[in-house]
């Protein structure tokens, strides 16, 4: 794919809270393209899934309870133009959503990528441990 130069919401950045349909958007592309993942490699795709999870829901909760309590820690500190939001809000945008699917998706994603030069340098037919002998 193409990179784009980043931008913030002052710039119009269809992600943004100004424009929500482009941050759900957003949201839905890296849940397909995590979910793309599944047709390729069935296997790989439930162990990257559990783990995606497995870490990201310890910090959705941590998040929470930042965003709760105001801590003034990278979990609760927001971009200086994100809108003043109630703690629901402010935790379903930047903080449940982007653990949830952003950074499940990547895991996914950065696991395939991972999983995939693996393969490539094990050789056909022979066990992990066999290669490694």
């Amino acid at each position: 794919g193409r990179v784009l130069p980043r931008q913030g919401p002052e710039q119009g950045h269809p992600g943004s809270l100004e424009d929500p349909a482009g941050a759900s958007g957003q949201h839905r592309g890296a849940a397909l393209a995590g979910a793309l993942q599944r047709a390729g490699w069935p296997g790989l795709f439930r162990l990257l899934v559990a783990y995606g999870y497995a870490a990201r829901i310890p910090v959705a909760i941590l998040m929470f309870f930042a965003f709760q309590g105001n801590w003034g820690t990278h979990y609760d500190s927001l971009p200086p133009t994100a809108p003043t939001l109630s703690l629901w809000p402010k935790f379903i945008w930047f903080g449940f959503l982007p653990q949830m699917i952003v950074w499940v998706s990547f895991t996914l994603m950065a696991g395939s990528l991972i999983g995939g030069i693996a393969v490539a340098l094990v050789p056909r037919g022979k066990t992990v441990a066999q290669a490694a002998a």
